[in-house]
């Protein structure tokens, strides 16, 4: 007979599966959010896209064989062999003309014969075509080019898929350092997962073909490395980040401001390393003229329905340009309201993460670094859908940091409706673009990023994880 055990106390705490409870995410809460991504994704997402398209072609209320046929054909969309077959250029499309001309002629900058010329939407600067330049320089052919560019792009999205993992992950463990429950680990990985593979601006940019799917992956690494405490590291990805996408050289003098001096020095030494070598390869007067661009972009815009910002709203607003039709050749006409409002704009979201928290203290933690980036991508003149593939990583923040207390109901609900807002593509208020005023309906996933910025503004201070001795 094996010896007897003495009782339990009634006030000691027993032991269980998934060790400590204390801090532990509640089982209903998580099981609730499985279920809200999964409904979202897999219910709302393809509803939405059928009604989409069935409004936008009927313009009225359709018959039930032409709602069978609209179904057959978004069914048929999002099969697995016809979402392989997609992949589309829209990335290389205006990168690799713009390295032609720099081959067919060095002095001559690219922006002036590809961009203002050829009127070929070549946003990007000089720095962006180091890869490829590298990569011709050794022989790899433009057919190879795209091969190349096409599975970087499904490494980044496995990377994100990863990372945002990862990410909820170290959350859990952080809130219960004891705790190894395997159920709680799947449902969280479970629930991540659909998330970023049902998340409209992530899928979109990936099958368009663009280098945003491979800056989403730079944030996300760079995120799960700032709340566990690699700040340099963080840094230098933003820096690489920023030799794509300009606008988050804003984390530069953000980090400066928060006095995360090395932070901020190696997000520096990053992009000062990528303007030298490319102003070596391409020429600094090639370089410098992409500030030309910057200019005509900023003063201009787009008012295509999927230019998610302020420019794009003020655009719709006034009809100012093409609303519902893409245009890859033009911009939208100046107007001096527009620009006007367009700077204005820049100027408050920019103050407001730069200055927010108003004092002399900066948080400087995971929710303050979060509304930095968005505000570097909200702020701009042009901020296409994928471009807030960045979302994912500050959802999963937004879900899993706090997880161990509940939420008050509000926030609950603002926390839903901005993710409903920004991962479905809700074309249907497309009928509302030559209705004045109701028009601005279109910017809906521009109002679902501020719903997650006055979320951020409000979340506590939440500590920095502790790293890993792996991460050290």
């Amino acid at each position: 007979m094996p010896p007897l055990q003495k009782p339990p106390s009634r006030g000691a705490p027993q032991a269980t599966a998934c060790a400590s409870t204390e801090k532990k995410p509640r089982p209903k809460y998580l099981s609730r959010l499985l279920l809200f991504v999964l409904i979202n994704g897999l219910v709302l997402n393809p509803t939405l896209s059928i009604l989409n398209s069935v409004v936008i072609e009927h313009h009225n209320l359709p018959s039930v064989s032409e709602i069978r046929q609209a179904i057959a054909s978004n069914l048929s969309d999002l099969s697995p062999l016809t979402l392989l077959g997609n992949f589309d250029d829209d990335s290389l499309g205006a990168m690799l003309p713009a390295l032609r001309s720099f081959a067919a002629n060095p002095n001559i900058s690219p922006y002036q014969a590809v961009f203002f010329r050829d009127n070929v939407k070549f946003q990007y600067p000089l720095t962006s075509l180091l890869p490829l330049y590298l990569l011709q320089h050794f022989g790899v052919g433009e057919d190879d080019l795209s091969l190349i560019f096409n599975a970087a792009c499904c490494l980044a999205l496995l990377g994100i898929l990863i990372l945002s993992i990862g990410i909820a992950l170290r959350l859990i463990d952080s809130r219960q350092p004891n705790a190894k429950c395997w159920r709680t680990r799947a449902i969280v990985s479970i629930t991540v997962a659909a998330a970023c593979l049902l998340f409209y601006p992530i899928m979109h940019g990936f099958f368009l073909g663009q280098i945003q799917t491979i800056v989403t992956f730079g944030f996300t690494a760079a995120f799960y490395c700032w709340i566990s405490g690699r700040e340099k590291t963080s840094g230098a990805i933003i820096g690489l980040m920023a030799l794509i996408k300009p606008q988050y050289a804003l984390f530069l003098l953000w980090a400066a401001m928060r006095k995360k001096f090395g932070a901020s020095a190696s997000g520096l030494a990053a992009i000062l390393a990528g303007v030298l070598a490319s102003c070596f390869i391409f020429g600094f007067h090639n370089n410098i003229d992409y500030l030309n661009v910057l200019h005509f972009i900023g003063t201009h815009g787009e008012s295509y329905a999927t230019n998610q910002s302020m420019n794009g709203l003020l655009n719709r607003l006034l009809f100012n340009g093409s609303n519902l039709v893409w245009n890859e050749n033009a911009f939208a006409p100046f107007n001096p309201t527009v620009y006007a409002g367009t700077i204005l704009s820049f100027l408050a979201l920019v103050s407001l993460c730069l200055f927010f928290p108003w004092g002399p203290h900066r948080k400087s933690r995971a929710a303050d670094f979060a509304c930095c980036l968005l505000v570097a991508t909200m702020a701009s003149p042009v901020a296409w859908e994928h471009h807030y593939g960045i979302l994912v990583p500050i959802f999963i923040w937004l879900c899993f940091a706090q997880s161990a207390s509940p939420a008050p109901r509000s926030g609950v609900l603002l926390l839903a409706a901005a993710y409903i807002f920004t991962s479905n593509h809700i074309t249907l208020f497309d009928s509302l673009a030559p209705i004045p005023i109701l028009n601005i309906l279109q910017s809906y996933l521009f109002f679902g990023a501020l719903l997650v910025l006055i979320l951020l503004l409000k979340s506590p201070e939440v500590p920095a994880l502790a790293p890993r001795p792996a991460d050290a």
